[in-house]
């Protein structure tokens, strides 16, 4: 899904929503807001990914504590789970975001949407979190720097270009997608994805940053 996602969203930092139709929010509304699916780690010099435990679950608090923040500062109230999603419906989720990322942006359409956005968790997902609310927000965050051996690769990389021998390791790999889901239906009713990084999202800083830049569009166009 990453690469598809870069494919689709190429450049520095992209976001790219998609909404059901006729979508918007309207007044403040009550969202709930599962654990975040984050995961943050470094690539060595020899391209593999290695996870982060310690700066995962920094960016998990720190991420929780920003979009609680953000979604006050929108008039709206955030409904924290004191337990995490259950598994069945996080990977469920999990599939229906790979789906939307695979068919809306990736190069697979589907025929039967290619002018729809209706994709949905099911009317059981509320009975299931138990927790009441308008709407629930899922956020996965995958963030993975290069490491120092890779930098310095890429700095000889690029002074070898000078004499015509280019050989540019791939940078950092930073993607992040969040859905709004109304709890009365299951439906998903708006989506976006950004790729690029804005910010470290284990410090405050770079998870405010993060979350202001993915949600800026969720309450929906005028």
């Amino acid at each position: 899904m990453a690469f598809l996602l870069a494919v689709a969203l190429a450049g520095c930092t992209a976001t790219q929503d998609m909404a059901a139709p006729g979508y918007r929010l309207t007044g403040p509304v009550a969202i709930v807001v599962p654990r975040g699916d984050v995961e943050l780690g470094r690539i060595s010099m020899g391209g593999v990914a290695q996870h982060d435990a310690e700066r995962t679950a920094a960016a998990r608090a720190a991420l929780s504590a920003a979009l609680a923040a953000y979604l006050r500062a929108q008039g709206d109230r955030a409904v924290p789970l004191p337990e995490p999603v259950p598994a069945d419906y996080e990977a469920l989720h999990r599939t229906v975001a790979t789906a939307i990322a695979l068919h809306k942006y990736g190069e697979v359409p589907l025929p039967t949407k290619k002018r729809r956005f209706d994709w949905t968790l099911g009317p059981g997902l509320r009975g299931a979190i138990g927790a009441q609310g308008d709407h629930a927000l899922f956020l996965s965050v995958r963030s993975y720097r290069s490491d120092d051996a890779r930098k310095a690769m890429a700095v000889a990389g690029a002074v070898g270009c000078v004499v015509g021998l280019c050989l540019l390791p791939g940078g950092g790999e930073h993607i992040a997608y969040a859905s709004l889901v109304d709890l009365k239906s299951g439906n998903v009713v708006w989506f976006n994805v950004m790729t690029g990084g804005v910010g470290d999202p284990a410090t405050a800083e770079g998870a405010k940053a993060l979350v202001e830049r993915l949600l800026s569009t969720m309450r929906g166009r005028r």
